[in-house]
């Protein structure tokens, strides 16, 4: 499974995922509590697959929140 990060702020993030079925489409947004995204265990991906993405959304979440020890610079 390929992951492309297209877009990373401390507003918005936005990954485009390759699955079995095409590309997927994976908006985070930072919201008043927290932050948001679509559900994507319905999507054509493993079970690996999901976490592994699960625990990438969850990087790029401490990447928006500035909580992240590493200072990641992506040229979109």
């Amino acid at each position: 499974m390929n992951v492309t990060i297209k877009k990373i702020s401390f507003e918005e993030s936005i990954l485009e995922v390759e699955t079995k079925s095409g590309i997927k489409e994976l908006v985070i947004n930072k919201t008043g509590s927290g932050y948001s995204y679509k559900d994507f265990a319905e999507w054509d991906i493993t079970d690996e697959q999901y976490y592994a993405l699960e625990d990438l959304v969850d990087d790029v979440i401490n990447l928006m929140s500035g909580h992240s020890e590493l200072n990641v610079f992506y040229d979109c």
